[in-house]
């Protein structure tokens, strides 16, 4: 009985490690203001997310303050009858 019980914190640590390969990497520092470089890398990011969790369509506005910065709708090429 006290083999199985000293297993048991070792299947507790690989468990709890496997929960952390889940992330993706964090995206780069950016510096405020810079919207260029927020812009070009929504525009990576978004689509890839989309594909990854099958939304056909959406819409995004990046905001400063009451200052429209940047907006598009996206749509999925690769789903029939996406947002057009």
């Amino acid at each position: 009985m006290s083999r199985k019980l000293l297993g048991l914190p070792l299947v507790g640590l690989l468990l709890s490690n496997l929960g952390c390969n889940g992330q993706p990497p964090a995206p780069p520092p950016i510096a405020p203001g810079d919207y260029a470089s927020i812009i070009g890398y929504l525009k990576q990011y978004i689509p890839q997310q989309m594909a990854e969790h099958q939304v056909p369509g959406l819409s995004i506005a990046l905001v400063d303050g009451q200052q429209l910065i940047w907006a598009r709708a996206l749509a999925s090429p690769t789903r029939p009858g996406a947002c057009k």
